[in-house]
């Protein structure tokens, strides 16, 4: 039977949590075996020289506790037990003081101090301040009432022997001692362990964020590798789709491009994932032709769908076009694309169908409705719940059929709610799915507010540019110069930052290609040092970074103020083109 108790005292200790209330649990079980004791040894120095109502008062006390503590080891709850054990020490107090009407004695005074100990300390707060006015109140009562009730306030029980009195006043004040003692030491042990946990969480912190600054500058640097070498496949690649080809070359050399396209497109989620989840992305505000920009995401699937032989309708409102509107077109695109592509990807015949519709219009906004149908295999509702979580695809099984990151509609989704949307799925797998969102845009009307130099043509005579292209890498060097002399300009070649701030201090320029990471002086430094420079018209000198790095936004770089402009390798010979038309006309 002991056996048993301990075992379901054991028991109910570590179904509680926490040190603190582990020890209210230990140091309740040490007070009943104290009081235990105490009635027991108080009980035998009674009989025979006591009043035989304290006698069966001491007896009754000893039975109430007895119950309490075997039902503390049967697993009763200890905080229901501290009420009872209250009420058994109250008892004691009340009936020595109204029943008896005996005064009160330090002995008395003592239980009144167990009381609040033990209730603030097993109890807590509400119930301590509860159980001390209740036991307080009578000994208040008595001081003011003193003079009428003819009551001693103070006094030594004369119904008590001198040995009882004695031992209960000694014993008392040592249990008070060893109460508080050890409350206070678990306290202190408490404090401990949650200073210990606090160091730990800090430490922890610390851990994940430079876990996630080496993850960052990981994807940096594999960006930067990887963006170098594929810059020489795509610069190549449309350098060779400029000449006349047969038919059999230009072929290979569009699935050659697809492919490094395809490539970057992967680079480009990873990273965008990054910079969107450190809340990095900055929305531009541009003007753009939503029809145009639509038919041209059209265009670029025609391929793709074509070879696996599926429908692609696309829906444009006739009311958008010819309608300018301000927003960040690029982003658009890239949602576009995301929720197109994975249309087109999880589609494996049927039909995918891209709609746009006017949902609302007043004079100075629109907002238009987005809609992306197939007939692919759909999503579960329970994928669905997980679909915009990152790195997630649409099954297990499908990853092996289907290429990607994972992180196609996340990055939709997220870059949708940046722009105030919310992206909807209605999916069953299967049946295919239909995602769709809204977006509200400024409508521009006024042509003085039309980015002329956006809408120029790329056709624009820029053969008399002069031309200062720093770059350490061979193969860039190769390809730049090759794109460059396409377009009948003799590019002057800086190795590293310092060859191009000589160049620049030496010979007259109208535009400088400089790459970031280079040795000697890296971009940012020469630019820098170009700036400084004491003829202002060199030193005014339009500076275009191309650069392979991205760590969150090079808008971020304290040497970003330097620049005039940016385009982040690969860049496509049409971008590089558009610049240098900028320049070309602000020259002008």
């Amino acid at each position: 039977m002991f056996r048993y108790l301990i075992l379901n005292y054991t028991a109910a200790l570590a179904r509680e949590e926490g040190i603190l209330n582990k020890a209210r649990i230990k140091l309740f079980t040490i007070i009943l075996i104290l009081f235990i004791f105490q009635r027991i040894i108080s009980l035998c120095l009674l009989i025979g020289e006591a009043e035989s109502f304290y006698i069966w008062r001491s007896a009754l006390v000893l039975a109430f506790l007895t119950i309490t503590l075997i039902l503390l080891l049967f697993g009763v709850s200890w905080r229901i037990l501290g009420h009872f054990y209250i009420f058994t020490i109250s008892f004691i107090i009340w009936s020595a003081i109204v029943t008896l009407r005996q005064g009160v004695n330090l002995v008395t005074l003592q239980y009144i101090l167990v009381i609040i100990s033990v209730a603030y300390y097993i109890l807590g707060t509400r119930w301590g301040i509860i159980y001390s006015l209740l036991n307080i109140l009578p000994i208040t009562a008595m001081v003011f009432l003193t003079d009428y009730t003819g009551i001693d306030f103070m006094q030594v029980n004369q119904h008590l022997n001198i040995k009882t009195f004695n031992f209960l006043f000694v014993y008392n004040f040592f249990s008070l001692l060893f109460v508080h003692y050890y409350f206070f030491n678990a306290f202190k042990r408490t404090n401990q362990r949650e200073r210990l946990l606090s160091l730990s969480l800090k430490q922890s912190l610390k851990d994940a964020q430079d876990i996630a600054s080496a993850k960052t500058n990981f994807l940096s640097t594999m960006s930067h590798e990887l963006r170098t070498p594929l810059n020489a496949v795509v610069g190549m690649a449309e350098m060779l789709l400029m000449d006349d080809l047969k038919p059999g070359q230009k072929e290979n050399l569009e699935v050659l491009r697809f492919s490094a396209e395809n490539l970057m497109f992967i680079i480009n989620d990873i990273l965008d994932f990054n910079k969107i989840d450190a809340d990095k992305v900055v929305l531009e505000k541009d003007p753009f032709r939503l029809d145009l920009l639509l038919q041209n995401i059209y265009k670029s699937f025609i391929p793709e769908t074509t070879a696996k032989m599926i429908e692609f309708n696309f829906k444009c409102d006739p009311e958008l076009e010819n309608i300018k509107l301000l927003g960040d077109k690029d982003r658009l695109s890239q949602i576009l694309f995301n929720i197109v592509g994975n249309a087109v990807k999880f589609t494996a015949k049927g039909s995918v169908k891209m709609e746009t519709v006017i949902s609302r219009r007043n004079e100075e906004k629109i907002t238009v409705l987005f809609i992306v149908e197939d007939t692919g295999i759909g999503i579960s509702p329970e994928q669905q719940s997980q679909i915009l979580d990152p790195y997630v695809q649409k099954s297990r099984k499908s990853n092996r059929q289907f290429y990607g990151t994972g992180l196609g509609l996340t990055i939709a989704s997220r870059l949708i709610n940046l722009k105030g949307g919310n992206l909807k799925i209605l999916s069953s797998e299967g049946q295919g799915t239909q995602l769709s969102f809204s977006l509200t845009f400024k409508e521009i009307k006024k042509p003085e507010f039309i980015n002329v130099a956006a809408e120029s043509s790329t056709e624009k005579e820029i053969g008399s540019l002069r031309v200062l292209v720093a770059e350490d890498n061979a193969i860039n060097i190769l390809v730049i110069k090759k794109l460059l002399n396409k377009w009948d300009i003799e590019p002057v070649i800086a190795n590293n930052g310092k060859e191009a701030l000589d160049a620049v201090i030496s010979n007259d320029y109208d535009v400088v290609l400089m790459d970031i990471n280079m040795p000697l002086m890296d971009g940012f430094e020469a630019s820098k040092m170009i700036r400084s420079l004491p003829n202002k018209r060199k030193a005014s000198i339009p500076i275009i970074a191309l650069t392979a790095s991205v760590n969150f936004s090079i808008e971020e770089h304290v040497g970003y103020e330097y620049l005039n402009d940016y385009i982040l390798k690969p860049f496509s010979a049409a971008l590089l083109k558009d610049k240098l038309d900028k320049v070309k006309n602000s020259n002008n």
